[in-house]
């Protein structure tokens, strides 16, 4: 049996961040984030080192995927994907 997984993903726009602790101590350990719909949540996952040291600046629109919503409406186990590019 093969487990699947399904993703949906989504932009946001970058609030600020918080910095994280333990091996990510005076880096970036989250973003701080506002769907379109104004709902506010973080982003703690799928940064690589060079993303947590120099993160996306307030304003920055960026890509995401999640597992579904809470009953809340925040994204399930967000995690980032990539800067959005400008266009």
């Amino acid at each position: 049996m093969l487990k699947v997984k399904r993703f949906e993903d989504d932009e946001a726009v970058v609030q600020g961040f918080e910095y994280g602790s333990g091996r990510c101590e005076n880096m970036m350990g989250a973003l701080l984030m506002k769907d379109k719909n104004g709902m506010e949540f973080k982003i703690g996952s799928g940064f690589n080192d060079e993303i947590r040291m120099k993160p996306p600046k307030k304003g920055t629109v960026v890509t995401y995927k999640f597992q579904g919503r809470t009953l809340a409406g925040k994204p399930r186990f967000p995690i980032f994907i990539r800067v959005h590019p400008k266009m």
